[in-house]
């Protein structure tokens, strides 16, 4: 089957796109953190 050979059908991804990923991931995370507190959301 063609699904097993990546799993879940993601295609994979190279270490540059890895590290985009990444950063992208932590720069919206911390944007919620801030987001949260601003508005006193725990």
């Amino acid at each position: 089957m063609a699904v097993s050979e990546n799993k879940g059908g993601r295609p994979r991804l190279d270490n540059t796109t890895k590290v985009k990923v990444v950063e992208m991931y932590q720069k919206q995370a911390y944007t919620a953190k801030e987001i949260a507190s601003e508005l006193d959301i725990s």
